[in-house]
């Protein structure tokens, strides 16, 4: 309502104050808190790990280099160190989710030397989820109940992250695979599921939420920037991911999140600030990353900085957990990179 109106309806905006809560607008990183304990989860033998997802077991899942220089998918816990979950016949493979169940996700390289979405159980092994008569086909998130989601890749002549012909995918059990859009559409990832089926991903590169009722809902894109993804959904159907600008190269990437009550909002005040949504839990924790290091955000404090314990080098988070244990990566003095776990201290 325009500051000129304010007074002539003052009487009608003091009746209704109790009831009217205006939309929180961007807020800036405040206050550093500390990760301190570091476990250096190692690796498969070679010279470079990376840990993707977490459960809140603390079991990790990622990749890892071989004592042959091959990257294989790992599963780690505490109790039993790094295992190694193979390939489906080709020489590499990737996990990128796990569920309370120890199911784990990911991709391999099949024996023909295409990728393909794979799920792994303890007792049946690596299971190829197949590529709905495509050549490729990448899975990122799995829930509690077994559910997979990911995208197909249409084009062999397409690189394996190329934006182009790309098709987002569930998977069940009983149903197998099945295509999250229309024949005609655009491309589309998928890169999330919570217990309730709620998928999220970018559609055309807008993000997205998906549900058997309802199908693909846009959620838009914040106001002033150009695309929107969406990377992690909660069981509370708590959305987040990231916006980008006119020009990738140019315009900073802004923190996003989305709630059915709120929609859509930038969690970035600063313009040129990069940020970056990675993870967020049951409790409604996000785990972002920025040029500067990890932010943390919840909605009673906003953004604040997260300081990490370090193997010498860089680091970098990708997941995080309901007990606050935070997965991903931390380089030595010697430059390699091992997938690490530590634990926030907030």
């Amino acid at each position: 309502m325009l500051r000129s109106r304010v007074v002539a309806i003052l009487a009608v905006m003091l009746s209704l104050a109790a009831v009217i809560v205006p939309p929180a607008g961007p807020v800036a990183a405040a206050a550093s808190l500390r990760a301190t304990r570091l476990n250096d989860l190692g690796t498969l033998g070679g010279n470079y790990s990376e840990a993707f997802a977490i459960n809140a077991l603390g079991q990790v899942v990622g990749v890892s280099t071989t004592t042959s220089g091959e990257r294989h998918a790992f599963f780690w816990t505490a109790g039993r160190g790094m295992r190694d979950l193979g390939t489906l016949g080709g020489s590499s493979s990737t996990a990128r989710g796990i569920n309370l169940r120890g199911q784990v996700v990911g991709w391999s390289t099949s024996a023909d030397g295409q990728d393909h979405a794979f799920i792994w159980t303890a007792t049946g092994g690596m299971r190829d989820l197949g590529a709905l008569g495509r050549p490729r086909s990448y899975a990122y998130g799995i829930n509690d109940r077994g559910q997979v989601v990911g995208y197909t890749a249409a084009l062999a002549q397409d690189p394996p992250f190329s934006r182009i012909s790309h098709a987002a995918f569930i998977w069940t059990a009983a149903a197998g695979m099945h295509d999250l859009r229309a024949p005609d559409d655009q491309w589309s990832e998928a890169w999330d599921i919570n217990r309730s089926g709620q998928v999220v991903g970018s559609r055309g590169g807008r993000a997205f939420r998906w549900t058997a009722r309802d199908g693909m809902q846009d959620l838009g894109v914040p106001d002033g920037r150009a695309r929107s993804y969406a990377n992690s959904i909660n069981d509370r159907g708590q959305i987040a991911g990231w916006s980008e600008g006119l020009s990738p190269t140019r315009d900073a990437r802004h923190i996003l999140t989305w709630t059915a009550g709120r929609g859509l909002r930038d969690l970035v005040a600063t313009p040129d600030v990069d940020a970056t949504a990675q993870d967020i839990n049951a409790r409604g924790q996000l785990i972002g990353e920025t040029l500067n290091g990890p932010l943390y955000w919840t909605e009673r404090d906003g953004l604040q900085h997260v300081t990490l314990a370090s193997l010498g080098g860089a680091d970098y988070v990708n997941a995080m957990n309901n007990r606050g244990q935070l997965a991903g990566w931390s380089s030595n003095a010697t430059g390699e990179q091992h997938a690490c776990l530590w634990t926030l201290n907030d």
